[in-house]
């Protein structure tokens, strides 16, 4: 079986998503990206990730408000 070339650790895809680690997790179980197990671990594409966090991550989408004073 061939992989991408561009495989990030579930630590590495959250620390590049600013995401957690569950919320990561959360993403492979509802399928929002693919993932791959490989020798016990789980990884994921970083373009898969790119895709997913740029245009369907409404977190990433909405104009940052400025706090109540």
């Amino acid at each position: 079986m061939e992989f991408p070339d561009d495989l990030l650790t579930v630590e590495e895809t959250a620390a590049f998503a600013q995401r957690s680690i569950w919320t990561v997790y959360i993403w492979c179980s509802e399928r929002r990206i693919d993932s791959w197990k490989i020798r016990g671990r789980r990884y994921f594409s970083r373009a898969d990730v790119e895709r997913y966090i740029f245009k369907f991550d409404p977190a990433r989408t909405e104009p940052k408000t400025e706090p109540a004073e």
